[in-house]
């Protein structure tokens, strides 16, 4: 009581709020330590504080968070997880660094599920996709599918994918390229909250979205980098 750990209620002893709230962040901080320790040398080899730093000074939501590395078994786990998670979910926000090689096959399946797509790309993969979408031949009616997108000029260097079924995080390597054989993933709702607001400062950072319809309109010219 004389530190202002506990608090008398009549004939009640309960933890104060001030101590529940330190004792919280510690717990955080034990937390944070164990991730850093158990994935030390993925986070080495990558560059990780591309991440706006609020954000990292607490990582405890991403503690449960599993590595998933492609191997000689299955050189292709991380992209096929990559093109299966993003494809599937009926609520996409993502920072994606590279153009999908499947985005036909992707893009179909937003519209069969019309889910409502946030993206923030590159100058040059977003000029592809408008490319793409410009001439690609649809399997039905858009229905009421909804892409949006941003261009971060520099981007950031990271790729995030957040739906209503999980979080992937990917780092590109500190040799400079984007590491497409480790991603981090997890389906806990603290990681996905957690990610959300990753995605929110971007999304402030950078432009007016693009929609859909705007990038079927081809006089509207996306310079590339």
């Amino acid at each position: 009581m004389d530190y202002g750990f506990v608090e008398k209620n009549g004939l009640e002893f309960g933890l104060s709020e001030d101590f529940k709230a330190k004792f919280e962040k510690f717990l955080n901080l034990n937390s944070s330590l164990n991730f850093i320790e158990e994935n030390k040398n993925f986070l080495n080899a990558h560059k990780i504080f591309n991440i706006d730093s609020s954000a990292l000074s607490d990582i405890s939501p991403l503690c449960d968070m599993e590595l998933i590395v492609s191997d000689n078994d299955d050189i292709f786990k991380v992209r096929c997880l990559i093109n299966d998670f993003i494809r599937e979910s009926k609520s996409v926000k993502s920072i994606f660094p590279y153009f999908p090689q499947k985005c036909g096959e992707i893009l179909n399946h937003w519209i069969g599920n019309e889910a409502d797509v946030k993206l923030i790309l590159s100058k040059s993969v977003c000029k592809s996709l408008k490319d793409f979408i410009c001439e690609y031949d649809f399997d039905g009616a858009i229905g009421d599918f909804s892409l949006d997108v941003k261009t971060a000029d520099p981007f950031m260097d990271v790729l995030l994918v957040i739906s209503d079924k999980g979080v992937l995080l990917g780092f590109y390597k500190n040799d400079g390229d984007f590491d497409s054989n480790e991603v981090l993933f997890s389906r806990n709702s603290r990681a996905i909250e957690w990610a959300g607001k990753v995605f929110a400062t971007y999304e402030e950072s950078c432009g007016e979205y693009i929609c859909l319809d705007e990038f079927l309109k081809k006089n509207n010219d996306i310079k590339g980098d």
